[in-house]
């Protein structure tokens, strides 16, 4: 059963490397997305919405376990180091929103193409907030959930002495995949 699931997520993994959009496409429908979220009680933004949706989910991976997010990790030929330290970040938002009682999906995996054609992307713990929730709460909440994963970096350099572990600049990382 663990070899099928590797297989389909390496196929996956094919043909959203094959499929990504470029830098500009990309941060457009990301954009657009984040404008027309305001605008979903209208009917035309709300279909708009579920278009553009439509469009960033065939770049991305959703993945359900810790297991499936360190197999997509491996075909990136990121370093175990590197894995390692990527895996404990999410995982780590993920059971602190778990502990608000957010509504967990596991985790995601967005690529899209860089400026120079390399490869990028964005890992992310992948849950919701309950829509009765104030926007104050759930503000409090995304930040409790962001902290996790910094007061995890404190302690990876605490622990480990390198530095560049904590001086990570972003979220996106290259690929070096085909």
């Amino acid at each position: 059963m663990w070899e099928q699931k590797c297989e389909e997520l390496s196929n996956q993994f094919e043909q959203v490397v094959n499929g990504l959009f470029s830098p500009e496409i990309y941060n457009y429908l990301i954009a657009r997305r984040d404008e027309l979220y305001s605008k979903q009680s209208d009917r035309a933004a709300f279909a708009e919405l579920q278009e553009v949706n439509q469009l960033l989910d065939s770049s991305r991976i959703h993945l359900d376990t810790l297991s499936e997010y360190r197999f997509v990790l491996q075909l990136t030929h990121l370093s175990s180091e590197e894995i390692n330290e990527l895996l404990s970040i999410e995982n780590a938002r993920l059971n602190m929103a778990e502990q608000f009682d957010a509504v967990v999906h596991g985790y995601v995996f967005d690529m899209n193409r860089g400026t120079n054609q390399n490869s990028l992307f964005q890992e992310a713990a992948d849950f919701d907030l309950p829509e009765e929730w104030s926007e104050e709460r759930k503000q409090q909440i995304q930040s409790a959930i962001q902290k996790a994963s910094e007061m995890y970096r404190i302690d990876v350099v605490e622990q480990s002495g390198e530095v560049a572990k904590a001086k990570r600049q972003s979220n996106h990382t290259k690929l070096t995949y085909g």
